[in-house]
């Protein structure tokens, strides 16, 4: 019978004697030695050459054109058109309200001074009158019986047989009187007033240019009803935007042209230029007299011609303005051979030019060519137009 020998197993000798089955070493153990070999890595990486860096190109200078901004461009010629209207002119309009009753005219016919142009239906206005004269009647009959019985009373008084008390209101009775026909002494003026605006006179000499009104409709205090342009000088009157009304002034020359008789232009004067607008962003309002030898008449159109010339403002062309209808419209400036982004308020188009305000001077290049992709402070290369 052969003998078995057993496997020998390790026996830890130092511990317990007894073999040790499937040992595996402790994670700290593990954990050491590859720490220790990604501190390695980590300083053989540092130790080696890195290539140096590169900084990116410089960006290339950019090709514009530019204009030179110079000392014509401050006088701007503009043209503000009108009709001509005669200097006597009114729109006639009733005071009362009340039904037309007749319209005498029509428009294109010449009047006279005092004619009659039109009337109320004057019924309301005659019982109104009638009233007040029955009222002063018989205030004035009343106050005739007062002043007898002050007669009688004042005789008594100096016979002794009454008081004086009795005197005193016997004369106050006859101021009362006095003082109510005065007042309807007031309402017959009044009555009477009322019933003779019920027509409409002609205040000049002159030639009816509308009609508001048709006999029946009933006419408003106001409305409208005749429109008059007088006889003699002829005027236009045009509204000005800010930017030209500070530049205007009265007792200035100025020319009307009139576009269609022949194109002729006409001498005349500035007689008047509000100050003073409705609210913001209004224009105001400036009368110019027409020399009178010349044949103007009234409703022919007409247009004022003014050279403005201003110190702040300058026109440039329409083409140099990046953002011309946003909130802050700008130009590219060119100095030192790099573009400077200047800030501009526009006051108004001049042909092909727009005028604008800023920090801006004679002599400034502008760009005109090749700005939409420039920013403030890019190096570029201008070519004079």
């Amino acid at each position: 019978m052969s003998e078995t020998t057993a496997p020998t197993q390790p026996i830890d000798s130092e511990l317990t004697g007894r073999p040790i089955k499937n040992r595996r070493l402790p994670p700290r153990l593990v954990s050491i030695p590859l720490a220790f070999a990604l501190l390695v890595a980590t300083a053989a990486l540092w130790a080696w050459p890195s290539a140096p860096r590169r900084s990116p190109p410089p960006k290339p200078a950019g090709l514009v054109k530019t204009y030179v901004v110079d000392a014509g461009n401050s006088a701007q010629p503009i043209r503000i058109a009108g009709v001509t209207r005669a200097q006597k002119h009114a729109v006639l309009a009733f005071t009362v309200p009340a039904r037309l009753r007749t319209q005498n005219v029509r428009a294109g016919q010449r009047v006279k001074k005092g004619e009659l142009l039109a009337t109320l239906d004057p019924t309301q206005f005659q019982l109104g009158l009638s009233a007040a004269n029955a009222a002063l009647a018989e205030v004035d009959a009343r106050l005739a019986q007062g002043h007898r019985d002050l007669e009688r009373v004042q005789d008594l008084h100096k016979a002794g047989a009454l008081p004086s008390g009795q005197l005193e209101h016997a004369t106050t009775l006859v101021e009362g009187l006095e003082a109510g026909r005065n007042a309807a002494v007031a309402q017959q003026r009044d009555a009477r007033r009322l019933l003779s605006e019920t027509t409409l006179r002609a205040p000049f000499d002159g030639t009816v240019t509308a009609i508001g009104l048709q006999p029946g409709e009933v006419a408003a205090p106001g409305h409208p009803i005749i429109e008059l342009s007088g006889d003699g000088p002829v005027q236009l009157e045009v509204e000005l935007p800010e930017s030209v009304a500070r530049a205007v002034h009265t007792d200035m020359a100025v020319n009307v042209l009139l576009p269609f008789a022949e194109q002729r232009t006409v001498p005349g004067k500035v007689v008047a230029i509000a100050h003073a607008a409705v609210g913001p962003g209004r224009l105001f309002s400036a009368t110019v007299d027409l020399d009178t030898n010349q044949q103007v008449s009234a409703g022919m159109t007409a247009e004022l011609m003014l050279d403005v010339h201003s110190s702040d403002t300058l026109l440039v062309p329409l083409r140099a303005v990046l953002n011309p209808g946003g909130s802050r419209p700008f130009v590219f400036r060119v100095r030192d051979g790099r573009a400077q982004r200047v800030n501009v308020k526009l006051d108004g188009l001049v042909g092909s030019d727009v005028a604008v305000q800023g920090e801006l001077q004679r002599g400034d290049r502008l760009v005109i060519a090749g700005h939409t992709s420039l920013a403030d402070g890019d190096e570029v290369h201008e070519v004079s137009q």
